[in-house]
């Protein structure tokens, strides 16, 4: 069978490594990716009080929170934490413990010291920059406000570089890099995003927005880093916002339930039937996923519906001129979105990879132009994406197609970059 995400063993594209929270500051940072808070934590002592619904959401899905007549009762990780209102005292697995500020219950809301509570119930490493033992280097943050890190990761140690990216975010950074998140009701998770906003961004005027879908078992840092940072070159010479959302769960294929051709033909026995239609005559589940299967893999199509509209309410964008490309699993993805949302996409460049264009049915493209990238060494074939040409041809889809001599499967589509950005540019 084709690898996709397991239900048993759910594996996630992003997995937080260290939070900050900032007193006064209604966002926290997820490892410098910012989400917007219910309510912004309070400073007490050399900790934050935050509201536990949103403590909550920071930890989820792992954690849960209940609300109790005397406070609240938070689980994670099989550990539970029994919180008493206006106490500094909290029961935990090896009984009563202490903590150096209260929490607090005010208008029927429970606000509980962060750093302590995660330290001193769950184990995680805390830093404050109001520890007089690890003072945070004034050069990096010149300001007032209280930030306290909770890490996953016992050795974590204060990061001057990470305070600074913080600092530069709460000043008003409005272009270049900019690292987004959202709470996603569905995964019961915080998503991150990333964008890239040009320097000549004009809300005034709509701006044409490129969305770039990674491959499988990476994240969306990846579109950044394989690229040398020439996408967002690019993205500024061109003037296109970027997006590059996460996709929720590994393997999802950005919720396309038609196998990965290149997969199918290289694995014998792979067991694929005839696809049934749906009730609209379009491709079926030839794969036959169960239903806990393709509520995972949805989770990536819908995450990249989602945050395509967040940059849509955040920006002036043209709906006109919304552009699409993606290698590998983003090459599925990218197809699959042109054929599942016609009149979202201008047009589209995938690269090496496509649905098995047996079961696609590629006539759903229509004339979406389609710029089609792959090496003459793709590690799966290139053989195969020549075959796909063929069925796309047939199909009267309007395609141009580059084959990058010499190339691999995962970097055919960043040598031919400057050319998609070109071939966007003609549309």
């Amino acid at each position: 069978m084709q690898i996709v995400c397991d239900p048993q063993n759910i594996a996630y594209y992003y997995n937080m490594t260290t939070l900050a929270l900032v007193s006064d500051v209604p966002y926290a940072f997820l490892d410098g990716k910012r989400y917007p808070l219910t309510e912004a934590p309070q400073a007490e002592g050399a900790d934050v009080r935050i509201l536990a619904e949103d403590l909550e959401k920071l930890f989820a899905p792992a954690m849960r929170y209940i609300k109790t007549p005397e406070g609240g009762i938070f689980t994670m990780n099989q550990t539970e934490i029994r919180i008493m209102g206006g106490s500094r005292e909290f029961v935990g697995p090896s009984g009563w413990m202490t903590m150096a500020e209260k929490s607090v219950v005010q208008d029927g809301k429970l606000y509980v010291p962060a750093g302590e509570l995660m330290a001193k119930g769950f184990g995680k490493k805390v830093l404050s920059t109001k520890d007089a033992s690890a003072p945070a280097d004034p050069m990096s943050w010149p300001m007032e406000n209280t930030v306290v890190e909770i890490s996953n990761d016992p050795l974590c140690v204060r990061d001057n570089g990470r305070l600074r990216r913080i600092h530069i975010r709460l000043r008003g950074k409005k272009y270049g890099e900019l690292r987004e998140c959202y709470w996603m009701e569905e995964a019961r998770k915080i998503v991150p995003y990333n964008l890239y906003v040009p320097s000549a961004y004009d809300s005034e005027r709509p701006s044409k927005l490129l969305v770039a879908l990674h491959g499988g078992r990476v994240s969306e840092e990846f579109i950044f880093e394989k690229t040398s940072n020439q996408i967002q070159y690019l993205c500024e010479k061109y003037n296109y916002i970027l997006l590059c959302p996460n996709a929720v769960v590994v393997d999802c294929t950005y919720g396309c339930l038609i196998p990965n051709f290149q997969f199918l033909e290289n694995t014998p026995g792979a067991g694929i039937e005839e696809a049934d239609a749906d009730e609209n005559g379009e491709p079926g589940n030839p794969m036959h996923y169960s239903p806990e299967v393709i509520s995972l893999m949805k989770l990536g199509e819908n995450d990249v519906l989602h945050t395509i509209e967040l940059v849509r309410q955040t920006y002036t964008i043209d709906p006109e001129r919304i552009y699409m490309l993606g290698n590998s699993m983003g090459g599925i993805g990218t197809f699959h979105f042109a054929a599942s949302y016609p009149g979202l996409l201008k047009a589209i460049a995938p690269g090496g990879g496509c649905p098995h264009m047996d079961y696609f049915k590629p006539e759903r493209l229509g004339k979406i132009p389609i710029r089609f990238v792959y090496g003459s060494e793709d590690d799966w074939g290139a053989d195969l994406l020549d075959q796909a040409c063929i069925k796309l041809r047939e199909a009267g889809c309007s395609l141009e197609v580059e084959i990058i001599g010499g190339g691999h499967h995962g970097e055919s589509w960043v040598i031919g970059l400057e050319r998609t950005f070109e071939f966007f540019e003609k549309m």
